[in-house]
C-alpha cells in the first residue's frame, strides 16, 4: 500500500511539474518569435547598405561573442560525448544550410513565393518527429501544422514581391526553397534530440556557441568570394541596425534552445511560426506597411494553430520515466504500472512514458 500511495504521489508530483515545465517552454517560444521578428525587421533596415554576407557575420560573430561570455562564466562541464558532439555539428551545418537556401530562393522567387515554400517546415517537422524522435503522431498535429502553413502563405502573399521569375529558375528556386525548409525541419529536430530531459544534460550557451562557431566557419572559408562586397562607410543607424541583428539573434536563438526542453519538436516548431504574426504587427507599426485581408487571414490561421498545439495534451509525459525508475514495481501494483505505461493519446489517466519517447 506504501509503494501504491508513494507512486501516486510521484506520479502527481511529475505532472505538476510536467505543467509549469510546458508553460515556461511556451513562453520560452513565444518571446523567441518575438524576438526573432525584431531580428527580421533589423536585417531589412540593415540590408538597405549592407550585403547578406556581412549581415551574417553580425549576426553569428555577436552570438559567439556573447555565449563564449555566458560560458566563460558558466563554466559548464564541456567534456561531451562524442555522440553529442556530431550533433551539436549537424545542428550547425543544417541551420547554416537552411539560413543560406533561405536567402538564395529570395533571391530566385518573388517573396511571397519563397517565403510560403519555407513555412513548410512545421509539416515536415510533424511529420518526421514520431520517426525520429517517437514522438507521437496524431491527426491534430498535422492539421494544425498544415494551418499554421495555410496562413504564413496568406501573411507572405500580402506583401510586395518582385517580378516573378520563369522557367528554369523557377523551378530551381522552388527546389531550394524546399530544401531550406526540410534543413530547418531537421534542425528543429535536432535542437529537441538535445535539449529532451533524458538526454545528457546540456546548455542552451553550448547548443547556440556551437551553431555560430560552426556558422563562422562556413563564413570563413567563403571570405575570399564575399569579402569585395563589405561596406564600411555607413551611418550610425544603419550600423546600430546591423549589431541589433546579432543581438536579438542570440536571445531569440536561447530562448528556442531553452523551449526544447519542455514541448515537442512539433508543438514547438509550429510555436515558432507566431513570429509571421509578429511580422505583421511590427510591419504594420514601424514600416506603416498597409496590412491586407489576406494577411489578417493569415495572422488568424496562424494563431487558430499554435492554439491547438498549446491546449492539445500530450499523449504521455517523458518525466514519468525518472518515477518509475525510483519506485519498486511489488505485485499489488503491477496492474496499475502497466495501465500506466500503456496510456493512450487522450491522456485520461496520469502521465506516462511510450517505448521510444524518451
Amino acid at each position: 500500500a506504501s509503494d501504491k500511495d508513494s507512486l501516486k504521489e510521484a506520479s502527481q508530483e511529475s505532472e505538476t511539474d510536467g505543467e509549469a515545465s510546458k508553460a515556461r517552454a511556451i513562453a520560452a517560444f513565444v518571446t523567441s518569435a518575438a524576438f526573432h521578428s525584431v531580428m527580421s525587421l533589423c536585417v531589412k533596415l540593415a540590408s538597405g547598405t549592407f550585403p547578406t554576407a556581412q549581415i551574417l557575420w553580425a549576426r553569428y560573430t555577436v552570438q559567439m561573442l556573447v555565449t563564449s561570455l555566458m560560458l566563460w562564466k558558466k563554466r559548464p562541464n564541456l567534456n561531451l560525448p562524442r555522440g553529442l558532439k556530431i550533433l551539436l555539428l549537424l545542428r550547425g551545418l543544417l541551420g547554416m544550410s537552411s539560413q543560406g537556401c533561405h536567402m538564395l530562393s529570395l533571391k530566385m522567387l518573388p517573396l511571397p513565393d519563397a517565403v510560403s515554400l519555407h513555412t513548410v517546415y512545421p509539416v515536415f517537422t510533424a511529420l518526421l518527429a514520431p520517426f525520429t524522435l517517437g514522438e507521437p503522431l496524431s491527426a491534430a498535429a498535422v492539421c494544425a501544422a498544415l494551418c499554421a502553413t495555410v496562413g504564413c502563405s496568406f501573411i507572405a502573399q500580402g506583401r510586395l514581391s518582385r517580378a516573378p521569375p520563369k522557367g528554369q529558375q523557377v523551378r530551381l528556386g522552388m527546389g531550394i526553397a524546399l530544401l531550406g525548409a526540410l534543413n530547418a525541419s531537421l534542425t528543429y529536430l535536432l535542437v529537441r534530440k538535445l535539449m529532451r530531459k533524458s538526454e545528457r544534460a546540456i546548455d542552451p550557451e553550448v547548443v547556440v556557441w556551437s551553431y555560430s562557431l560552426t556558422a563562422l566557419c562556413v563564413l570563413i572559408l567563403a571570405l575570399p568570394l564575399t569579402a569585395s562586397s563589405f561596406v564600411w562607410d555607413a551611418s550610425a543607424s544603419a550600423w546600430l541596425a546591423l549589431i541589433s541583428v546579432g543581438a536579438t539573434s542570440v536571445i531569440e536563438q536561447l530562448l528556442v534552445t531553452l523551449g526544447f526542453r519542455g514541448l515537442s519538436a512539433t508543438a514547438g516548431t509550429l510555436m515558432l511560426t507566431l513570429e509571421a504574426a509578429f511580422a505583421f504587427v511590427f510591419s504594420a507599426l514601424i514600416l506603416k506597411e498597409t496590412p491586407r485581408l489576406q494577411t489578417l487571414l493569415g495572422a488568424a490561421l496562424v494563431a487558430a494553430a499554435v492554439t491547438v498545439s498549446t491546449l492539445r495534451k500530450p499523449g504521455c509525459h517523458p518525466r514519468y520515466a525518472a518515477v518509475k525508475s525510483d519506485v519498486e514495481k511489488s505485485p499489488a501494483i503491477q496492474s496499475e504500472s502497466l495501465e500506466l505505461e500503456n496510456c493512450d493519446e487522450r491522456n485520461t489517466g496520469p502521465p506516462c512514458v511510450k517505448n521510444g519517447d524518451h
